[in-house]
């Protein structure tokens, strides 16, 4: 883009929310602005209606709940579900006006066959119900090493014990104390939208814990939890052990990914080409709002990884979930 036109390209998407930079100097060469701006017109430019309708449905989604997490479950949790100051839940709470990564994942769970999500560090669970309400028929796993917020447990039915660790695992909580944490799955539902919903309590660093979903196939991946370079390293290779990765399609959003981070997640976007041979995959990092916090401006930088064949368009060119 040149001139007049990168101008005008720049303003029209920091109206929705991104910043459009030059791609930096330590960004591999498989990672390009030019693929999200690509990514843009073949998916968002085409159904403008779609993406209008997915955003409106998550603010009526997001006024239905007026606090997210009590300080109370704060204060009894291992590690503070990823929220480390109270000061963070006026925002938490607060319905979001830019475009966030919820909507994206939202909008993107429309071009999958059958969406079968992964959100790895569910927190308070703001992103995770807005993607439940978004999504029908369909299965979704929240990981995280909390016991589930009770206020996100309160919005669905049920709670069926599925599975618990044969183990006791230790874990230092925030405040120092050593505990032991045997790992729980349980199952919910959500009958509005006739989703399976499965709660997954534990350290994502045993390999016990995967073990549990064994075979799921997931194709929307949403990785939000331990941001070091060992955790999505050790995430990844216990994945693809466990057979949780969709080999037909799939959509990859890593949140918090920092130059810390960026060699390790370039590293995994590789690993994760190489099972899309056939077709030309996409991989972009890209600064956008999340659910609270970030950095300048409340922006998050993620990194995004698309296989081409998760591109296919829908027959329908209305939302899965289109509000009344």
């Amino acid at each position: 883009m040149n001139g007049v036109f990168k101008r005008m390209a720049q303003r029209f998407l920091g109206a929705f929310g991104f910043e459009v930079h030059r791609r930096p100097r330590q960004l591999p060469d498989q990672i390009r602005m030019g693929d999200f701006h690509l990514l843009w017109r073949q998916w968002i430019d085409p159904a403008p209606l779609r993406f209008a309708h997915i955003y409106t449905k998550n603010r009526q989604i997001q006024r239905a709940v007026s606090e997210w997490i009590s300080v109370e479950a704060l204060e009894d949790s291992l590690w503070r579900y990823g929220i480390p100051r109270n000061d963070l839940l006026v925002e938490l709470n607060q319905v979001d006006r830019d475009i966030t990564y919820t909507d994206l994942l939202s909008f993107f769970s429309t071009f999958l066959t059958r969406p079968r999500y992964l959100e790895i560090g569910v927190s308070a669970g703001k992103n995770f119900y807005q993607i439940s309400k978004q999504l029908h028929d369909a299965l979704l796993v929240g990981l995280d090493i909390e016991e589930i917020n009770p206020v996100l447990e309160g919005l669905y039915s049920g709670g069926r014990a599925v599975w618990e660790s044969v183990n006791v695992y230790p874990f230092t909580k925030y405040d120092g104390k050593s505990v032991g944490k045997q790992f729980t799955l349980t199952e919910y539902s959500e009958p509005e939208n006739k989703n399976r919903v499965l709660y997954l309590s534990g350290n994502k660093f045993e390999r016990e814990l995967w073990e549990s979903l064994a075979g799921m196939r997931f194709n929307l991946v949403f990785s939000d939890a331990c941001h070091t370079p060992e955790s999505l390293e050790t995430e990844l290779e216990l994945m693809l052990q466990s057979r949780l990765i969709d080999s037909s399609e799939l959509i990859m959003m890593w949140d918090d990914v920092n130059e810390e981070l960026l060699p390790t997640v370039v590293s995994a976007m590789r690993t994760l080409r190489q099972r899309f041979p056939r077709n030309r995959s996409y991989a972009a990092v890209i600064d956008i709002h999340g659910t609270y916090g970030g950095g300048g401006g409340g922006l998050h930088r993620i990194a995004l990884f698309v296989s081409d064949n998760a591109l296919l368009p829908r027959s329908d060119p209305e939302p899965v979930s289109p509000p009344p």
